[in-house]
């Protein structure tokens, strides 16, 4: 596309230069220097996607993953939080689900408040073959990866997300209060 753009404006200029014409040169200067501008241009065209791209990769986004998320999401549905928290409390396990896999953020819960060490809760999880696989179900698909500029939007991830959310912070509240009551029991 640049290749074409300067070869017409050497042959404006040229033409312009033959007719000895100053007009000529003034245009054709101006269009040389607007020549870097194109890549401008070109991410006007992105970010409005103004070929329908992103309409197309949506569209794939959707058949492929709206099944995955609204699978996900009815097995969340299934599940309550609160009796998941007292079953792992009375097996002896103390952990919390963070808003991502190695995320030191727990739904429901004051960061300033808990100090919980990140790498063994997680090594926790990992331990166990059920909050594994738990922790999978509550996250993004591994499939699902970020294209720069187009992000993957629907109505089934946004339930997926929502029940998710839901899900960890009524886990981490309840586990808290769980342990909370075992920290004040050992004094």
């Amino acid at each position: 596309m640049r290749k074409i753009l300067v070869c017409m404006l050497m042959l404006l200029l040229c033409q312009a230069c033959t007719k000895r014409e100053l007009g000529g040169v003034a245009t054709v200067s101006a269009l040389l220097l607007a020549v870097p501008l194109v890549p401008f241009a070109e991410a006007y065209h992105v970010v409005n996607d103004t070929k329908g791209k992103a309409k197309q990769q949506q569209e794939i986004w959707r058949a492929q993953f709206d099944p995955v998320y609204a699978k996900r999401a009815e097995l969340i549905a299934l599940r309550d939080p609160k009796n998941d928290a007292d079953y792992y409390y009375a097996s002896g396990s103390i952990i919390f689900f963070p808003s991502m896999p190695t995320s030191e953020i727990y739904p429901g819960l004051s960061h300033t408040e808990t100090k919980i060490n990140t790498q063994l809760n997680q090594a926790r999880i990992a331990q166990d073959e059920t909050l594994s696989a738990l922790q999978q179900l509550l996250s993004e698909d591994p499939l699902h990866t970020k294209t720069a500029g187009w992000k993957y939007t629907s109505d089934t991830l946004d339930r997926f997300e929502k029940l998710s959310r839901q899900y960890k912070t009524q886990f981490n509240v309840r586990m808290a209060e769980l342990s909370v009551l075992h920290i004040h029991a050992e004094n």
